[in-house]
């Protein structure tokens, strides 16, 4: 069986925090049969010693200025340019590394379940399609089915972006795959609007 691959984005603007409990959560994600990439605008992430299976891709961090104004933190380029740096940093390394797709969901289907279970709350949105046709029976819905939660729900995302604005959660942790990175400044702008 093909090894379990998981990209996760650790946010970068708010210091050390955000790059240790990624790297916590990754920790008791892996096993054996699973690698996890760390996607990161930390400028210290390489100071960290990574536990077997568990690595990094370094993207241009940025710095909050204000509530509204986020600036890169090294390099002397305009906000939007850096972003769409990062951007492209992490659509090509998700399709290099290939994270786990509707077979994986198929084949690890009761790991997920099981890890999943773990968090105190679950929002669950639509496995991401790339490179693969969808698999009759393998869904979201499926695996929603199989987590052994009670406070858990399937979501489109437009209704995360909703679910957010309600959500009193203290930690809120985001993982996936494919176009998952487009939710990340929607869902980061919610949360600093919340917290004003």
């Amino acid at each position: 069986m093909k090894p379990y691959n998981i990209v996760m984005y650790s946010h970068d603007t708010y210091g050390l925090g955000h790059i240790r409990r990624t790297m916590a959560i990754a920790s008791q994600l892996r096993n054996p049969s699973t690698n996890i990439l760390i996607l990161t605008g930390s400028p210290i992430a390489g100071r960290f010693s990574f536990p077997e299976q568990v690595d990094f891709v370094r993207i241009p961090g940025m710095i909050k200025k204000t509530n509204e104004e986020y600036l890169p933190l090294s390099i002397k380029i305009n906000a939007g340019h850096a972003l769409d740096i990062r951007k492209k940093i992490i659509i090509a390394t998700v399709k290099a590394f290939q994270p786990h797709l509707f077979s994986r969901t198929q084949d690890f289907i009761e790991d997920f379940a099981t890890s999943l279970a773990r968090f105190d709350e679950l929002m669950l949105l639509d496995i991401y399609p790339a490179r693969e046709e969808p698999i009759e029976g393998v869904t979201s819905g499926w695996l929603l089915s199989k987590i052994n939660l009670e406070s858990k729900k399937l979501l489109s995302k437009d209704a995360l972006k909703d679910e957010m604005l309600i959500n009193n959660a203290e930690v809120i942790v985001m993982l996936g795959a494919g176009d998952i990175g487009e939710l990340v400044d929607p869902v980061t702008e919610i949360l600093l609007k919340k917290a004003v």
